[in-house]
């Protein structure tokens, strides 16, 4: 699903932000987090996402888990 982003919003910023499985302020991550942190960490949200993902979708037809 694809949802359209407000112009100028920092979503690499933003999204960290609003994840409840991050734990750092605003002023945190602009200060003390480099970009190879930020990077980091949307990388694990993104393999937790998948996981998630994984764990979750309706098995297919004729397939196990």
């Amino acid at each position: 699903m694809s949802v359209p982003l407000p112009v100028g919003l920092d979503w690499e910023l933003w999204r960290l932000l609003t994840d409840h499985r991050v734990h750092a302020s605003k002023r945190e991550i602009e200060e003390e987090w480099t970009l190879d942190d930020v990077l980091d960490a949307h990388s694990a949200l993104d393999a937790r996402d998948h996981a998630d993902w994984l764990a979750n979708r309706p098995p297919r037809k004729g397939a196990q888990r």
